[in-house]
Order: structure tokens, then C-alpha cells, then sequence
């Protein structure tokens, strides 16, 4: 899986928790009315349970928001990494061009020095085949 796909997982499960997690102590907590103008309403049936139970069940709560929020940081800082190893791999990428553009000029040079050698020898080896016939010619005239 892609690492900017897992972070979206992540950050998905994040906010489903985090919506889970108010609408459960929504519906959890025991009520109060603060303020007399302002009626208490609430949403369907709720269910208040001891502050006990309820400080437990919110420590829980907690627990995971944080492990689901340092899973979304792990998954960012994996993303920075790979983007980083993205770039090294693309400055080896271009020096290892270079060294094989360098190389197949080297090899040209070669490849042009042996050929202007390969025709210097031909010259030579003629040279030699004329001049040893040139010699047998005066040989077999003397």
C-alpha cells in the first residue's frame, strides 16, 4: 500500500474514534443543567454512568486517541522518509548517468584510438608488403 494511502487510513481511523469517543460520552455522562434559562436536552436515550466508571471508560478513551494520533505521526514521519529516500535514489540516479555518460565517452575515445591504430598498422603492414617486394624485384634483377 502506498505511504500517503496509509496515512489517509490513518487519519480516516483517527476521526472515526475521535467522533465515537464524544458521541460515547455524550450519551454516557450524567447531565447536569448549569443554567436555568438554558434547558437540558439531549439526543435519544442516555445513560449516565458513575463518575468512576466513567473517568475509567474516558482514560480508555484517551488511550486510544493518542495511540491512533501517534500512529498518524509514525505514518507522516514515514511519508517525510520515503520522500527523502525518493531523493537520494534520484541523486544516485543522475550521478550514476554521469559516471555511464563519462564512461561511454571513454570508451569512444578508445574505440576512435584503436581504429586510428588498426589504419596506422595497415599503412605499416603495406608499406613493409611494398617494400619487400620492391626488394625482391632488385634481388632477382641483380
Amino acid at each position: 500500500m502506498e505511504p500517503i494511502t496509509e496515512l489517509e487510513d490513518s487519519l480516516d481511523t483517527l476521526l472515526k474514534v475521535m467522533a465515537s469517543a464524544i458521541a460515547y460520552l455524550s450519551r454516557k455522562s450524567g447531565h447536569k443543567q448549569v443554567n436555568q434559562e438554558v434547558p437540558l436536552t439531549t439526543l435519544g436515550n442516555t445513560e449516565g454512568l458513575s463518575e468512576d466508571v466513567l473517568a475509567s471508560n474516558r482514560e480508555e478513551l484517551i488511550e486510544d486517541l493518542i495511540s491512533q494520533a501517534k500512529d498518524v505521526e509514525q505514518r507522516i514521519s514515514d511519508l517525510s522518509l520515503a520522500s527523502v529516500k525518493e531523493d537520494a535514489q534520484m541523486e544516485e540516479i543522475v550521478s550514476l548517468e554521469k559516471e555511464l555518460h563519462a564512461a561511454n565517452q571513454d570508451y569512444q575515445q578508445a574505440l576512435d584510438d584503436a581504429n586510428a591504430l588498426s589504419a596506422k598498422l595497415r599503412d605499416v603492414l603495406m608499406q613493409l608488403t611494398q617494400d619487400r617486394h620492391t626488394a625482391r624485384q632488385v634481388l632477382e634483377q641483380a
